[in-house]
């Protein structure tokens, strides 16, 4: 369930953000109805979830050492689920994160991510944009406006990846490792309250935006379904 934080800001709930998806992982989204969270170490970026230069000093200046356990997540690990925040599509995300010809995006708000979330669900979720920062001269903690939040490192990029203009939702497993076997975590939505609107990619064919109509009315899903404008 979504879990509101003191320190961890979430973006006005009538903010509009998409997911852009393979047809595999749409299918997928119909079928099992569940969000996938990757687990922090998975992701391409080699600081992903990391602490920066800055961090590691002032931690290690408390308990000598402490900064490589904490990294190391002898404690539990992170799990990332991940968005994009903007008012029109974006060709990038299209290029990087999806397909110009066999693609979809999902639109929608984040109030209707949150409303998505099975509430029965136990699990903790918090959601906040990304802070792109410097890893060696700033820190994490930039994010929740110098409280030593050790969640805050969640919500960091490298500001190499600025154009990405990421939402993330992230649970925090205490059981969990990086070395173990638990390579992700699916969490239960509401598919009709998740979507907004579904986009085919921009030089997807005819039949490619038939078919996609005939999944979601197969799924029970009454949403519109648009063309990309690119």
């Amino acid at each position: 369930m979504y879990k509101i934080h003191s320190e961890i800001v979430t973006p006005k709930r009538d903010t509009i953000i998409w997911r852009y998806l393979s047809l595999e992982k749409f299918l997928s989204l119909l079928n099992d109805k569940q969000l996938y969270f990757t687990r922090q170490d998975l992701f391409l970026d080699s600081e992903e979830a990391k602490m920066s230069t800055k961090d590691k000093q002032l931690f290690d200046k408390v308990v000598p050492g402490i900064s490589e356990v904490m990294e190391n997540d002898k404690f539990g690990c992170g799990f990332i689920n991940c968005w994009v925040i903007s008012n029109v599509e974006l060709y990038l995300m299209w290029n990087t994160y999806s397909s110009l010809d066999k693609g979809l995006a999902i639109k929608t708000t984040i109030g209707n991510l949150i409303d998505s979330l099975d509430p029965c669900d136990d699990r903790e979720v918090f959601i906040s944009d990304v802070n792109y920062i410097d890893y060696y001269h700033d820190y994490t903690f930039d994010k929740t406006d110098g409280i030593a939040n050790c969640l805050a490192r969640y919500f960091c990029k490298r500001k190499y990846f600025l154009q990405e203009r990421e939402l993330r939702l992230v649970y925090y497993d205490f059981k969990a490792t990086i070395d173990g076997d638990n390579v992700g975590q699916k969490f239960d939505v509401s598919i009709n309250t998740l979507l907004d609107e579904v986009w085919i990619a921009p030089n997807a064919k005819g039949w490619y935006e038939n078919l996609i109509k005939d999944e979601m009315q197969l799924h029970g899903i009454n949403k519109p379904v648009k063309r990309s404008c690119i």
